[in-house]
């Protein structure tokens, strides 16, 4: 195997080229059978924190920070539930990012499982803007 940098020769199981110092393959984390579950799986490709449960916290617990919480964000989730998911409008924030799954858990790795579950989003989304409007309705004719 050759570096693709410097072309040095290198062995096959080698992370760095020792000619250039560059990272030429793949270093994992050990993966760990009991406790922190965000490690990742190199046999599965498992980051263990899954898509669609993050929306769902987010969606009705966010304002309490349970999806921080849910990511490993501690003391991200405790300033969110002192703040109420900052008025509202973290909460919806975090609910976007967590929806367009730019946000990652707190070991850096992506969420899993959203491929075909896009839908929840949008089904999510759309409860949001209806009950948006027959509040505003209801409110309109006086009934509430």
């Amino acid at each position: 195997m050759y570096c693709p940098y410097c072309g040095a020769n290198i062995q096959n199981d080698s992370v760095f080229c020792r000619n250039c110092g560059k990272q030429v393959g793949m270093q994992y984390p050990p993966v760990q059978q009991q406790g922190n579950t965000s490690q990742y799986n190199v046999q599965t490709g498992n980051a263990g924190r899954e898509w669609v449960v993050s929306i769902l916290l987010s969606y009705f617990l966010g304002a309490l920070g349970v999806d921080r919480f849910y990511l490993g964000y501690t003391g991200l989730g405790i300033l969110k539930l002192l703040t109420c998911g900052g008025c509202g409008l973290w909460a919806l924030i975090d609910f976007l990012l967590i929806g367009f799954n730019a946000i990652r858990d707190a070991s850096g790795l992506p969420l899993t499982g959203r491929e075909g579950k896009e839908w929840v989003f949008y089904l999510l989304i759309g409860l949001s803007v209806l009950s948006f409007f027959i509040g505003f309705f209801l409110s309109f004719l006086g009934l509430a």
